[in-house]
């Protein structure tokens, strides 16, 4: 099974690098675990505002050894259905979330996540937290 790392399951390593998640990747294996280039951009952000020397050179060493997947075809399909889906159904999932449920699906991927509850909104879409 692959395993995609949301933005706050990777925030956890940069800030818990002997944490829960950790523990968790070596019992799944390495192998199976990736991220999204929507996670890392969030996550680039959030350094840049903060100005952070310290957590960029964090993400850098993560980003040595975790994977990091691009957004392609047919991610793009699967974002159309998600959030017409979502928005007819009067459900509010975030603009980066829904781009990052729509590639787990294209990937076939489980989103490891601490937001289960506007993740839980996408159908079809297997969650896992992996912070409790």
């Amino acid at each position: 099974m692959k395993y995609l790392l949301d933005t706050n399951i990777v925030s956890d390593i940069m800030h818990n690098p002997q944490g829960r998640v950790v523990s968790k990747i070596t019992e799944v294996g390495d192998a199976e675990i990736f991220t999204s280039i929507i996670v890392v951009s969030e996550i680039r952000f959030g350094i840049e505002k903060r100005g952070s020397k310290k957590l960029a050179a964090r993400l850098a060493s993560i980003l040595e050894v975790l994977p990091v997947e691009t957004f392609e075809p047919p991610a793009d399909e699967h974002y159309g259905m998600i959030r017409a889906l979502t928005e007819s159904l009067g459900l509010r999932v975030g603009d980066m979330d829904l781009l990052i449920a729509a590639q787990a699906l294209s990937l076939g991927a489980t989103v490891v996540t601490g937001n289960e509850r506007e993740f839980s909104h996408v159908p079809n879409l297997k969650i896992e937290n992996w912070l409790r």
